[in-house]
Formats: C-alpha cells, structure tokens, sequence
C-alpha cells in the first residue's frame, strides 16, 4: 500500500498542504464509545506525500491557481485507560485532502495561498470513513543571505470534523515555521545539494468537546533535518522540491515524519 501511494506522488508532486494528521490515531478511541483519559501515542509516524496540478501559473501570470490533494500515510500505537477499560491500537492510516488554492504574489520573496479541503481518513481498525472539511490561509517566503536560504511559513486553518462532532467540535490550528539551508558541497548530477535544519510549531488554541480532554494538546513541536537541490531533483521525471525527515512531539504524541515539500 506504501508503494503504491509512492508511486501515485511520483506522478505528479508539488508543495501541498495537509489535514491534522495527529489528531487521526485517537479516532478509534472516540468509536469505541467511552470517554478516554491517559493517552499515549508514542509510536506515530506521518509520511507526507503532497500531490497537486497547476491550472495557472504565478510565475507567469498576476496571480496561480492550482488543484492539490495531498496523500498522508500514518502508523500508530496507543494505548488508553478508559471507562470501558484499558485499549490498545495498532493501525495503519490513509489520509487523502482533496482542495482548491488560490496563489497571490506579494513582492518578490512572500506567497500568499487562501485554501479549502476535505480530507478523507481511512484506517484498518476504525472503520469508515472520517471526513474533515478545512478552510484557511498559508504563506510563504524566501531571503538569501549570503549563501545561506532562509525560509519562513505560517499557516491559519479551520477545521470542522463531520465524523466525530459530538467528540470533537470545530476548532483552529495556527501554525509557524522556518528552514535554514547552506550549501553542502557536493551535486546530485549537474544539481547542487543544500542541507540544514528546520522546526514548526502547531498551535490548538481552542480545541473544545469530549476529546479535547483526550488531547491535552495545546501546541506540537517538530524539528528535523532538510535537504533540497537547485534546481530539484528529479525522480522518475517528478521534481522533488524539498525533503524533510523530523521527529514531532506535544501532549500525548511523539513521533516520526518524512516531507516531500516544505509544509507552507
């Protein structure tokens, strides 16, 4: 199944972005019926594949347009104590956001991107069908100083989950970024390799309703390591622009992610 979302992002890659993916490995917990407390979700891993097609250009013209549906794919463990006693899940899930972004151009180095999606969850052990309908905003932007990149991002977004309402109420996730990349001194092909670090941080300033007990997550961390070339590399003809491998944490989640985009 991971090879074949694999191949699928290979078709067609771009920046993109994404649903909540952490909140996704309690969802079980909320099916089961009882209100869950103690939760660990010590072995998650996200792998962010972003997928989406131009149907107009910001480079070329005053302002872009483009289709982007994003594939992430999730393995988790959690435990819980809960009122119907001790769980344990061990699932795999697929989250597919189809959505519409709207590019504006601000000067030369900054990106404005309005956005609407849908994400659609499926995992082994939930069963169905989660939907999550999302509206907001990303920015973007670049400054070179000396031969170093610099790259800052910010996101707001609405989210209304349409599977769990009655656990979960609409909420707002608020989130920040930046990348520092330096040359590293070798090529892959003609192409030169860049390298650095980058960190976000994801803010739930009012998640509200049964499960924001559950959560007890106010804000995420993730830091990693990042690596890009100029121009991207190509894999099976598909540009590659940016890879990052990070290891995120916050409130009752720690875990790993791989990007193939820069998430802003």
């Amino acid at each position: 199944e991971v090879t074949l979302l694999l191949v699928l992002a290979l078709a067609a890659s771009g920046p993109a972005g994404a649903q909540d993916e952490e909140l996704q490995p309690l969802s079980p917990l909320f099916a089961r019926g009882g209100e869950a407390g103690d939760v660990e979700a010590r072995s998650l891993q996200i792998y962010r594949i972003p997928l989406a097609y131009t149907l107009r250009d910001l480079e070329e013209e005053r302002w872009g347009l483009r289709l982007t549906f994003p594939v992430s794919l999730g393995a988790s463990e959690v435990t819980a104590s809960s009122s119907v006693g001790d769980l344990f899940e061990r699932f795999e899930s697929v989250t597919v956001t189809p959505g519409v972004e709207l590019q504006l151009g601000l000067g030369p180095r900054w990106r404005l991107k309005p956005f609407g999606e849908v994400g659609l969850t499926e995992s082994g052990s939930a069963g169905g069908t989660e939907v999550t309908w999302g509206a907001g905003v990303r920015a973007r932007g670049e400054r070179e100083l000396g031969a170093t990149l610099l790259t800052l991002g910010g996101a707001a977004r609405y989210a209304s989950p349409r599977s769990y309402r009655a656990q979960l109420q609409d909420y707002t996730t608020l989130e920040l970024g930046g990348d520092v990349q330096v040359p590293l001194g070798f090529s892959v092909g003609t192409r030169p390799a860049s390298g650095g670090v980058y960190g976000v941080v994801r803010f739930f300033p009012d998640l509200e309703g049964p499960a924001a007990a559950v959560f007890d997550v106010g804000r995420l961390y993730e830091v990693g390591l990042s690596f890009s070339t100029d121009p991207p590399f190509k894999l099976w003809l598909v540009e590659i622009p940016w890879i990052g491998l990070g290891y995120r944490w916050g409130g009752p989640f720690s875990g790993l992610r791989l990007s193939l985009s820069f998430p802003f």
